[in-house]
């Protein structure tokens, strides 16, 4: 039993190495990426959540990419939906990241009337307590706001941080909408990054680890609000050091403050 556990190990590191490749490759080929991070970050840490920015289509590549500067094999959770494309979707599974599922289009709970749901809380929590680093996106869409500002997240995140206990990492992305246009096709994409590569016109493409949270308290509530805090305070600094970074030109991209966060 030992042995089949432990060859199932392997190919999930397999696949995590195969995909953190593709991104080692792809990821200067698109753009000129930075890593930057507050001077009390250390995202080495085991055991720690990933809580990042969503603010384009190619921020996972761009996450990967850090993730394998670091030498951090992270376990992504992420919409169900992208576990269904070809090739991908099978790197993902066997690479033995984490599907998740929402209740609607802008609920911000995930579904727990299913048994499944709760199956995948519970292994979230159960890497991140094994030491295991867990990364994903709380707000589960690309921002939709003006100058793309963070969204409301949602409860995976916070439910599976509260539950452990764990560090949580507040991640900034930004330009990644540059590389990719909101509604640009995986061939279009390939297209664009070939063009921007010939011209010489890479956008700069950048992720800030922010100031830990450590040991989150309280419940799932209070956990989302601090999270929600944090990353729009580093959203803002990234902003104020990057101006250029947050304009976009993206006509494609809907502006929505359904899920602005806001506070009294």
């Amino acid at each position: 039993m030992g042995h089949v556990k432990t060859r199932g190990l392997s190919r999930q590191k397999l696949a995590r190495s195969a995909l953190q490749g593709l991104a080692r490759v792809a990821v200067p080929l698109m753009c000129k990426p930075q890593i930057r991070k507050h001077s009390t970050a250390t995202p080495g840490e085991e055991g720690a959540i990933w809580a990042v920015h969503h603010g384009g289509f190619t921020d996972p590549l761009l996450l990967l990419y850090a993730a394998s500067k670091l030498g951090v094999q992270p376990r992504l959770m992420g919409s169900a939906n992208f576990f269904k494309f070809p090739v991908i979707g099978s790197l993902l599974r066997a690479a033995g990241h984490i599907p998740i599922a929402f209740a609607e289009q802008n609920s911000a709970q995930v579904d727990l009337s299913q048994t499944d749901v709760k199956a995948v809380l519970y292994t979230a929590i159960e890497a991140v307590r094994a030491g295991e680093t867990l990364a994903g996106y709380p707000a589960a869409r690309i921002t939709r706001r003006p100058g793309l500002a963070p969204e409301r997240v949602r409860s995976g995140f916070p439910r599976v941080a509260a539950a452990s206990g764990a560090t949580v990492y507040p991640l900034s992305s930004l330009g990644a909408h540059d590389v990719v246009s909101y509604d640009q096709n995986f061939r279009a994409a390939a297209k664009k990054a070939v063009r921007n590569l010939a011209t010489g016109r890479r956008p700069r493409a950048l992720i800030y680890f922010g100031e830990p949270i450590r040991q989150p308290g309280g419940n799932f509530q209070a956990v989302a609000r601090q999270l929600e805090d944090a990353m729009v305070r580093d959203h803002d600094f990234v902003v104020r050091k990057n101006p250029a970074l947050a304009r976009s030109s993206d006509a494609s991209r809907p502006i929505d403050n359904s899920r602005a966060i806001r506070r009294p």
